[in-house]
């Protein structure tokens, strides 16, 4: 019974991971995830502790609980998809469904990272193996509705790798293998053949990484690399495509959309071939080993590798819980520590299970100041501007900079309540903070507005420029600009920025671009 009741809560927390654990946090649908692998991480080693007499458990009876678990999310995730796109269910985004996520990206990274465990069928009947078909063409249903291509590449590649491991003959491996490389090539052709907008988009986005790391070839520009620096490179990139329908096509980024662009603008090539030497070199390893585990973690190690270079699924928590239970499960299969029993004795093993549930419980103690730092910045970002009490309301911003202090987007959020508060020589000092982590379309919008606040003319009129090149498609820039020459009466500049707003295309009619236009043309007139 004890045992059902461990493993129940193991499942449920699993899928806390998948899905938002905590919502009054900000950023809950990423945050809210995190914390749902740390309380898993925790479990985990409380279920080994306290489950067991012995914890020194075989690897293969973990990995079966943990296989099962990570099915169950498959299928969950998976019903969750299909409920929201027959309306069902609620969809709160604009993509056709996400499931729990922010976007289809979360999707395609849980059921990459969860389908391989389907090997926990491997060497049983045919009916497990049509379960194995099944789920297949399920979740690849799934990822076409929601037009993930990456995900359907990915998965494709997934299910091919596990079809050349099922097959015992080398020829048949070597020709299915071949087909591997058709099959994903043909793929990648089709799916971006798909999105030429799209694919347009990512391809500027590569190539704007490119000129990044022509700069900084060797170790990158650190941890903060490219939040800090690949808005400025983009806008002089789309300079040179000056009056092309391409500029259109560009954005606010805050990923490059391939996690091997991100590692390389951050630590350099250097650091990209660090990654690259240790994945191929574990791939080696699994497929030369014989045993479920071993191949599962190869399918899934594979799988994240494809999906990585035309998404982010690092962002997404069940991939690190994937590979790293799964990497930690190898260990255990090759040390055997199920006969540590015979070594250690009754006596040490009590203090083992002691130590490691006071470092269980200081790890929680130490984690729950960031978590009610959190909360009380989400209570603050959601409460209804009060003058009254908003000198109260910037004392507790204030308060909290040293504990979320190193997060940007609490940064930008504080200079944002400073700013409309009035305070901008603070918001200003704040925005240095900010714009060290990150500088993108919507800080330098900020900082446009705060120097505006402070009749710093050219400072402000700098920042409203460069907004412009860094997402050309966008109005409010060039609205801002038009109000500055307006304050200082200048006709002409009114004049030029004017007829830019009014013979701009637009990329997307919304009711804020078509009122930009209308008090253009109002003011257009007078002049």
């Amino acid at each position: 019974m004890k045992r059902i009741v461990y493993y129940t809560l193991f499942q449920l927390l699993l899928l806390s991971a998948c899905y938002t654990l905590f919502t009054d946090i900000n950023d809950s649908l990423i945050v809210g995830k995190w914390i749902g692998v740390y309380t898993v991480v925790v479990v985990m080693i409380l279920y080994n502790i306290l489950a067991y007499k012995n914890p020194f458990t075989s690897a293969e009876s973990l990995y079966r609980l943990f296989a099962v678990s990570m099915l169950i999310i498959n299928i969950v995730v998976s019903v969750h998809c299909l409920l929201q796109l027959t309306a069902i269910l609620p969809n709160n985004t604009t993509f056709p469904a996400t499931a729990g996520f922010d976007n289809p990206a979360g999707v395609a990274a849980t059921l990459t990272s969860t389908y391989p465990f389907v090997f926990l069928l491997y060497k049983t009947n045919a009916k497990n193996n049509l379960f194995a078909g099944i789920l297949f063409a399920l979740n690849i249903l799934i990822l076409f509705l929601i037009e993930s291509r990456s995900g359907l590449l990915s998965l494709t590649a997934v299910y091919v790798c596990y079809i050349v491991l099922s097959v015992k003959s080398p020829k048949k491996r070597f020709l299915f293998g071949i087909l591997t490389l058709l099959t994903i090539s043909i793929a990648v052709f089709v799916l971006f053949q798909r999105k030429t907008a799209s694919t347009v988009g990512r391809s500027i986005i590569l190539k704007t990484c490119f000129e990044m790391i022509k700069d900084a070839p060797l170790f990158g520009y650190g941890p903060n690399g490219f939040a800090a620096n690949y808005m400025m490179y983009q806008a002089e990139y789309l300079k040179q495509l000056s009056g092309t329908n391409i500029q259109l096509l560009a954005d606010n980024i805050n990923h490059p959309l391939c996690e091997y662009a991100i590692i390389t603008v951050n630590y350099g090539l250097v650091g990209l071939a660090v990654i690259l030497t240790l994945c191929f070199s574990l791939c080696c390893y699994l497929y030369k080993q014989k045993g479920v585990i071993y191949k599962t973690t190869l399918l899934v190690l594979c799988g994240i590798m494809v999906l990585s270079m035309f998404s982010y699924p690092f962002r997404y928590p069940i991939t690190l819980i994937s590979i790293l239970t799964l990497l930690l499960l190898v260990v255990l299969e090759k040390l055997d520590l199920s006969k540590a029993s015979v070594i250690i004795t009754p006596k040490t093993l009590f203090s083992i299970k002691c130590i490691v549930l006071i470092a269980v419980i200081a790890t929680l103690f130490s984690f729950i100041p960031w978590f009610t730092a959190q909360t009380r910045w989400y209570k603050l970002s959601t409460s209804l501007d009060n003058t009254t009490a908003e000198s109260k309301h910037l004392t507790e911003y204030e308060a909290l900079l040293s504990s979320l202090g190193r997060s940007e987007y609490f940064l930008y959020n504080y200079a944002v309540e400073l700013h409309y508060a009035g305070y901008d020589d603070n918001a200003d000092r704040i925005m240095h903070l900010c714009e060290a982590k990150r500088r993108d379309y919507n800080t330098t919008l900020l900082r446009g507005d705060i120097y505006d606040k402070l009749n710093n003319f050219q400072k402000a009129d700098s920042c409203y420029k460069l907004c412009s090149d860094m997402c050309p498609a966008r109005f409010i820039p060039l609205y801002n600009r038009f109000n500055l020459y307006k304050q200082r009466q200048d006709s002409t500049m009114m004049k030029q920025i004017g007829n830019e707003i009014l013979n701009k295309p637009i990329k997307v009619s919304s009711k804020e671009v078509r009122s930009i236009r209308l008090k253009i043309r109002q003011e257009m007139l007078g002049l």
